[in-house]
């Protein structure tokens, strides 16, 4: 396949966008930078593949909600291919309007997780914000039910975007879809081009931000490493 014909738009999380790498990180040690980082896979899988031109759609924090509604938002005005890396099931988000959502994910329970600039976003005091949110996750949240929500999710995005001739592949961590991969084989469109990696081979090799966590971002290395995978994977796509 000539991917040189053809704009590479990526969407996901802060994985995408690259937060947390030298060229993406705030003053606070901890927001993300302005503007996506030129060194997380994306711009690596472009340069790599000879894409036309890249578009790193990228939102730090994300849940796999708030990355649906960008790529249906998306204006799709060239020949493009959109890889997704789709985000940790966990977090959710509620549409209270088209313009103001309810996010949440169990980072949000502990207040030192999140710079401040991300509760400035809110009109709550912490307390109050992270109240709602452990709420939330005590009473209403079910792993088989936000398993079985992005499965209906990546399939309609998938038929979305393949009815507008768009190519597009999707990412998710092993541990993500293992669980309960019965129900996503059972409800995985035929076309679908799905493609699960394993955190520590395939992504994790260096860190960037968090380092003391449990979960830091992915580093430099790690990002270069991951655009490999990517790569080779796409290349068996031809």
């Amino acid at each position: 396949m000539d991917w040189s014909k053809y704009k590479l738009i990526v969407f996901g999380c802060s994985f995408v966008y690259g937060h947390g790498l030298p060229d993406c990180i705030a003053a606070d040690g901890q927001s993300q930078g302005p503007k996506p980082s030129k060194l997380a896979w994306p711009s690596h899988l472009f340069a790599k593949q000879g894409f036309k031109s890249l578009d790193n759609q990228g939102i730090c924090g994300a849940s796999n909600k708030q990355i649906t509604r960008a790529i249906l938002n998306y204006d799709y005005n060239e020949p493009c291919v959109v890889v997704i890396q789709w985000s940790r099931f966990v977090r959710k988000t509620f549409f209270k309007t088209p313009d103001e959502d309810l996010h949440m994910m169990p980072h949000f329970i502990k207040h030192n997780r999140m710079p401040q600039g991300f509760w400035n976003l809110f009109g709550e005091t912490k307390d109050d914000y992270t109240n709602k949110v452990r709420m939330y996750y005590d009473h209403f949240h079910y792993d088989y039910d936000v398993y079985f929500e992005q499965c209906i999710l990546t399939n309609f995005i998938h038929n979305w975007l393949e009815e507008r001739a768009i190519k597009n592949f999707h990412l998710f961590e092993d541990t993500a879809i293992n669980e309960f991969k019965k129900t996503f084989n059972l409800t995985k469109s035929k076309t679908l081009q799905a493609k699960t990696f394993k955190y520590n081979k395939d992504f994790k090799v260096d860190n960037a931000l968090d380092t003391k966590n449990k979960e830091p971002h992915p580093g430099v290395r790690s990002q270069v490493h991951f655009s490999d995978f990517v790569k080779n994977w796409l290349d068996t796509c031809d």
